[in-house]
């Protein structure tokens, strides 16, 4: 009997396996302008001799990977910095995306570690020591806001909060008459309920 090939999804599976089975490789994955940059510096200065690795904002990552902390935030200020911040004017669609991510995130709950953009830019370190604790990795390092803070604005200096302005104004407004926001501030709330 001749011995039968791995199919496409076989060997992308295997890799999966391959790449989480390695000792220090932490996994973040948020939706955008959730905290990402945020979340990212966080982990680095935490886990500074761990391999840290984006998923880039897929939901596949918190099916797949193991180890992986997201960060969730409200619609209400994640979608109109989206737009803004990508010259994005269909906020529909980008709640329809939202949606997607946030029904991934709950029923990946059992996985992942759940924060939000509030905790880990007030309480990084709480974070970190619980992220640490659920996962069974080793003490993280002390991180404050202000390091992170830091990290940030010499990293991705365009990520720090801005000032209210005419434009962003109108992309809240757009935001709140959009159809699916009351599904997504649901979703939100329930993702919200997982946070350790």
């Amino acid at each position: 009997m001749a011995a039968t090939n791995p199919t496409t999804r076989q060997r992308r599976q295997l890799a999966v396996e391959r790449r989480t089975a390695r000792v220090g490789r932490l996994v973040w994955d948020t939706f955008p302008k959730s905290g990402s940059a945020w979340l990212a510096r966080t982990i680095e200065l935490a886990y500074p001799n761990h391999e840290v690795v984006w998923g880039g904002h897929r939901i596949t990552t918190l099916r797949r990977e193991s180890n992986v902390i997201t960060s969730i935030r409200s619609p209400k200020d994640c979608i109109p910095s989206y737009m803004l911040f990508f010259k994005h004017d269909n906020p529909e669609r980008l709640l329809e995306w939202y949606c997607r991510f946030m029904v991934g995130t709950i029923e990946c709950a059992e996985r992942i570690f759940v924060t939000d953009f509030e905790q880990i830019t007030t309480e990084p370190e709480s974070v970190m020591k619980a992220y640490a604790t659920r996962f069974g990795l080793t003490k993280p390092e002390s991180v404050t806001p202000a390091t992170i803070k830091a990290k940030v604005l010499e990293t991705h200096p365009a990520h720090l909060p801005k000032p209210l302005t005419a434009e962003r104004i109108e992309a809240n407004q757009r935001v709140l008459l959009s159809p699916s926001l009351p599904a997504a501030l649901e979703l939100y709330e329930k993702a919200k309920a997982l946070i350790d």
